[in-house]
C-alpha cells in the first residue's frame, strides 16, 4: 500500500507531463511551406486577372479595376480580423486550416469559370468592345464568390502562420525552448520564402498564363493551393 508520502509525491510531480507540448523546430518547415504555396499561388493570380476579366467577362478597363481593387482591398483587410478571431476565439491552428480550405475552395472555383463555357459571357471580339455581351448577375456572382472566398482564406492564413511559427518554440509555460538565434532564423526563412515564391508567381505562372491559357495557368495556382 502506498504511504502518504508517496502520494504526495505522485500530486506534485505527476508522471505523464507533456513538458513541450508545442511542435518545436520541426514543424516550422511545413509552416514556412505553407505559407510560400498560398503566397505563390495568390499572387499567380493578380498581374494578369484585368486580361481575364476584359477578355472573358467583357469588362471595360475602369471596371476590372474597380473590381480588382476591391479584392486586393478585403485581402489586405481580412487578416485584420481574421487575427483578432484566432487570438480571441478560434485559435491560430484552427484560423490557419480555414484559410487553406476557404482559399482552395475559391481558387477551384476561379479555376471551374476557365472551364465551363456558361460561367462567362460570349466571347466576342476584343477590339469592339461597345457590342460585347455584359455578364450576367449569376456569372458575376459566381466570380466575385471566387474572389471573396480567396481573399477570405487568405486573411485566415496570413493572421496566424507567422505567430503560429513561433508558438512552435515555447513550452507551455511561455519559456523559449531554444534560443533567440532559432527564432531569427525562422523569421529570416519565412519572409525569403515569400519573397521567393511571389517571384516565382508573377514570373513562371505568368508566362505559363500568357502562353498555354486560362485553364492551365488557373489550374496550377490551385493545385499548388
Amino acid at each position: 500500500m502506498e504511504t502518504c508520502s508517496e502520494e504526495k509525491k505522485m500530486i506534485t510531480e505527476p508522471l505523464l507531463i507533456n513538458k513541450n507540448p508545442k511542435g518545436g523546430i520541426r514543424t516550422l518547415p511545413f509552416i514556412i511551406a505553407n505559407e510560400a504555396f498560398e503566397r505563390m499561388a495568390s499572387t499567380g493570380f493578380m498581374p494578369n486577372m484585368i486580361l481575364y476579366l476584359c477578355r472573358e467577362y467583357n469588362m471595360k478597363i475602369t471596371e476590372g479595376t474597380n473590381v480588382l481593387f476591391f479584392w486586393s482591398a478585403a485581402s489586405n483587410f481580412l487578416p485584420i480580423l481574421g487575427a483578432f478571431l484566432a487570438d480571441s476565439y478560434v485559435g491560430r491552428y484552427a484560423m490557419i486550416g480555414f484559410g487553406c480550405i476557404t482559399c482552395l475552395l475559391g481558387m477551384v472555383l476561379l479555376w471551374l469559370t476557365t472551364i465551363f463555357p456558361h460561367a462567362r459571357p460570349l466571347a466576342c471580339d476584343y477590339t469592339l468592345r461597345d457590342s460585347c455581351e455584359s455578364a450576367t448577375g449569376s456569372q458575376l456572382m459566381l466570380l466575385y464568390l471566387a474572389f471573396g472566398l480567396m481573399s477570405l482564406g487568405g486573411g485566415g492564413i496570413r493572421s496566424s502562420s507567422l505567430a503560429f511559427g513561433a508558438d512552435q518554440l515555447e513550452k507551455g509555460d511561455g519559456i523559449k525552448s531554444k534560443s533567440e538565434g532559432a527564432l531569427k532564423s525562422y523569421f529570416s526563412w519565412y519572409y525569403v520564402s515569400v519573397s521567393a515564391s511571389s517571384m516565382v508567381a508573377v514570373t513562371f505562372i505568368v508566362y505559363i498564363q500568357d502562353n498555354l491559357g486560362w485553364k492551365v495557368g488557373f489550374g496550377i495556382p490551385a493545385a499548388i493551393m
